[in-house]
């Protein structure tokens, strides 16, 4: 009965969450269940995200140097890929966002690949942050 109950749990809980949890069955062997999470590219997704991130500051002309932050941008990817931003957080409060055009960052971005479950798309939750440090950018994707 309290191995029916872990599986049930572990099976809840994986439907959940964007991890991908193995269970262990004596009898059965080794099940994964499948994985749900969004993708920008297949291939070298960090790599396509910095590189957009570059490419726009470049472009817009936005100067980060001499700021040292870290701004997370919440997004939301629809069934379609097409990225929405939900919330802007900056480390430091004195910053103010409004010259770095996230709203036009997000919005210029190329369509995700869609997070899927069950064999549909579905709506997935991705935090994106860019830390600057004296004119450097990084970027960094979390996916929830």
């Amino acid at each position: 009965m309290k191995y029916l109950a872990l599986v049930s749990f572990l099976y809840l809980i994986s439907g959940l969450s964007a991890q991908e949890i193995l269970i262990d069955d004596g009898f059965a062997g080794s099940k994964a269940n499948k994985d749900y999470k969004t993708f920008y590219v297949r291939v070298d997704e960090d790599g396509a995200i910095q590189k957009h991130v570059t490419n726009f500051f470049t472009k817009e002309k936005i100067n980060t140097e001499n700021i040292n932050c870290t701004i997370l941008l919440a997004l939301e990817i629809n069934v379609y890929g097409d990225p929405t931003l939900t919330k802007v957080t900056c480390a430091d409060a004195k910053i103010n966002l409004s010259p770095f055009k996230l709203d036009k960052l997000v919005g210029n971005m190329t369509k995700w690949i869609p997070a899927s479950a069950k064999g549909k798309e579905i709506l997935a939750k991705v935090l994106l942050s860019i830390k600057m440090d004296n004119g450097k950018l990084s970027t960094r994707i979390f996916k929830m």
